[in-house]
């Protein structure tokens, strides 16, 4: 992972299980927080690898399905698998931001990512 957009004092590896973390975008500030797995559902987009067309969303050089149903995060990647995807993974500020934007449009206003803080946690 070369891009990042962490919050300020994130990742703070505050979660209850003290786990490494998966990251959440909140739509409003596109600031990343570190959230365990276990401890919150949340919104999400999966972004097309290959499969069926689930009436994705052709955006930022990406097809992406955005779900606003919350769900923990083993249930929004296996979603995302069975229909030919993944967890949106941000590349960029400007990709990121069109996501959001996006995003708004379909009601979410935070989601998974497809991106951990295990390479810095407890650092």
């Amino acid at each position: 992972m070369t891009f990042t957009n962490w919050h300020k004092n994130e990742p703070d590896n505050l979660g209850v299980l003290k786990t490494a973390a998966n990251v959440i975008v909140s739509v409003f500030t596109g600031d990343w927080k570190d959230a365990s797995a276990f401890e919150i559902p949340s919104q999400f987009v999966c972004e097309r690898v290959q499969g069926p067309n689930y009436s994705w969303q052709t955006l930022a050089g990406l097809e992406l399905y955005f779900v606003a149903k919350r769900m923990p995060l083993s249930m929004a990647t296996l979603l995302c698998q069975d229909m030919g995807g993944r967890l949106f993974e941000p590349r960029s500020i400007r990709q990121t931001h069109e996501v959001r934007m996006k995003s708004r449009q379909f009601g979410l206003a935070d989601f998974w990512v497809g991106v951990s803080d295990s390479a810095i946690d407890g650092k």
